[in-house]
């Protein structure tokens, strides 16, 4: 699976939970940049939920909820040589159960 999660091809079929984001609202008519919301702890069908706190015990004191189709979101994936990929991805093609999208890569490979 590490071989097909650096490939943009197929980044949105991984479990996004541990990766640090950022994020942009797709509707927004004014130009605007990409907005750090910290690292991603969980995710349901229809949401991203995010903490900027570093210490994982205190996850529940800020969190922050994220529709996914309402967004573009930027993800840092960490690679091989000691750093690290950025990749965009448009909040709709996520709307999928992570476990759903990880279980339809099979059905691509084959």
């Amino acid at each position: 699976m590490q071989k097909y999660s650096q490939d943009p091809k197929y980044f949105i079929y991984r479990d996004m939970i541990g990766l640090n984001a950022w994020i942009k609202h797709k509707y927004n008519t004014k130009p605007q940049e990409f907005i750090p919301i910290g690292t991603v702890i969980d995710e349901t069908y229809n949401l991203i939920v995010t903490s900027k706190l570093d210490n994982p015990e205190d996850y529940h004191q800020d969190t922050k909820k994220y529709i996914k189709q309402n967004y573009l979101f930027r993800f840092k994936v960490p690679n091989s040589s000691n750093g690290y990929n950025l990749f965009e991805v448009d909040g709709v093609k996520l709307l999928k159960r992570p476990e759903n999208r990880i279980k339809q890569i099979r059905k691509i490979r084959m």
